[in-house]
């Protein structure tokens, strides 16, 4: 079963490798996250918008 828990801000290399390429990485983010590659730092932002992260929970 899939669980929403609040966004981490120590998962942000894990959420950043999702993304292998500039075209899944719009797909992923809708294009709301700006340009491939992004940077942890720039990545970071999420950290104010209430964020979640999926998790599967067993």
């Amino acid at each position: 079963m899939l669980r929403l828990k609040p966004y981490n801000i120590n998962e942000a290399d894990v959420i950043l490798s999702w993304s292998k390429d500039k075209v899944a990485f719009y797909k992923w983010s809708a294009g709301i996250l700006g340009e491939y590659p992004i940077t942890k730092e720039k990545f970071d932002f999420v950290n104010n918008l209430m964020a979640f992260t999926a998790i599967e929970d067993d």
